[in-house]
């Protein structure tokens, strides 16, 4: 059913979006005087967050999820939801079907995984959404934001 409902949103994307390629959308909500409410979705489906692609009410919190998405990308060469087309994209991340193995595989810090695990949680409540949280982390004791990578 959740599959069905995607391949909905998704299918409607590209109709209403037919100028854009099949990973570019994004979400926002406006009404207009007749009180009807448009959704218009602009970005790139790779980086969008589940409450997002559930049209679930956002604040800003969720692009933290977008640079774990980065930050995986950095060490892996590969999105880690990355699929053929939208619908596959919104049901991986829907689905949180994320390789960690390939991560684990690299170089990467026991320290970095646990932040990029905590940027990547599904669970938006239990998530990182902060700097602060971001800055407290192990990965950051003692180093500057500025070596963030190093």
């Amino acid at each position: 059913m959740l599959r069905n409902k995607l391949k909905k949103v998704a299918n409607n994307l590209i109709n209403v979006f037919s100028f854009a390629d099949d990973s570019s959308v994004s979400h926002s909500h406006s009404k207009s005087n007749s009180s009807k409410t448009s959704l218009k979705l602009i970005g790139t489906a790779n980086y969008f967050s589940p409450e997002i692609i559930n049209l679930k009410k956002t604040n800003g919190e969720e692009d933290f999820w977008s640079l774990g998405i980065v930050i995986y990308y950095i060490f892996t060469k590969k999105l880690p939801f990355n699929a053929e087309n939208v619908c596959d994209i919104f049901d991986n991340i829907v689905n949180n079907n994320i390789d960690w193995d390939i991560l684990e595989a690299t170089d990467i810090s026991p320290a970095l995984l646990e932040l990029l695990k905590g940027l990547l949680n599904h669970d938006f409540d239990d998530r990182i959404k902060d700097l602060n949280t971001i800055k407290s982390s192990s990965y950051f004791k003692g180093k500057s934001l500025f070596y963030m990578f190093i």
